[in-house]
């Protein structure tokens, strides 16, 4: 069985043709779970979901944004998965997935962090609290708004003090990126497998649509863990 999703910052969802766009890229990927963030989406709109990703079988999950800014929606095929919001704030939702036909529960919070370091940290504190309240696998993943060192953002030459608690938070929470790997296992026949983890700041584009998708970083907490297949 393969975990297939994708984590993607749209930078907003509110026109029709970058909904067309985002529509034809997700139905081309074909993965169970998309993270979608900063879709500047100020309401909760099922049909305007059914409009990104047409599957009868979708569920959902979503943090509205706030004025222009912020905003992630997680969608998913419930024929794979049968999930639920199990916490939420301004920057993150935090769901549960359970396996339809194979024995499996994870973790997932999607991130847009705020790009004031105070929200940033009181952020990295809500994880560490969310993260005591359950057991298993556990995924972090969207933008984060900063990176863990100077040659993961473009034209940065130091380290500040936003890079160093990052870090030192993924340190504490014994995070691994997968932004290093191709794939991991989960359990017996599990392999998660992530699309666009190139960087937070970084770009690649389509070339048959020409939109340019925004990847970022995702982590994966080891518990559970066997074989890390490259």
């Amino acid at each position: 069985m393969k975990i297939k999703f994708v984590s993607w910052n749209v930078r907003g969802l509110n026109g029709e043709s970058k909904r067309a766009l985002v529509r034809n890229l997700l139905l081309q990927w074909g993965d169970d779970i998309h993270v979608l963030v900063e879709t500047k989406l100020t309401r909760n709109d099922s049909n305007l979901y059914q409009q990104i990703w047409i599957n009868r079988w979708l569920g959902e999950a979503h943090v509205e944004a706030i004025g222009r800014s912020g905003g992630i929606v997680v969608l998913w095929d419930k024929r794979v998965w049968k999930g639920e919001m199990v916490d939420s704030g301004n920057q993150m939702p935090t769901c549960r997935f359970e396996g339809i036909e194979q024995e499996l529960k994870w973790h997932l919070s999607a991130i847009y962090a705020d790009c004031d370091r105070g929200e940033r940290r009181e952020l990295w504190w809500e994880l560490a609290a969310i993260r005591s309240l359950f057991e298993g696998s556990w995924v972090v993943c969207g933008d984060f708004n900063i990176t863990g060192y100077p040659e993961e953002r473009t034209n940065c030459q130091r380290i500040n003090g936003g890079m160093t608690e990052f870090s030192e938070w993924i340190n504490d929470m014994e995070l691994v990126a997968l932004l290093y790997l191709e794939g991991l296992t989960l359990g017996e026949g599990v392999k998660i497998m992530m699309r666009g983890t190139i960087s937070t700041h970084q770009t690649i584009s389509d070339a048959k649509t020409g939109i340019r998708p925004q990847p970022h970083h995702a982590y994966m907490w080891r518990y559970g863990f066997q074989e890390v297949i490259i």
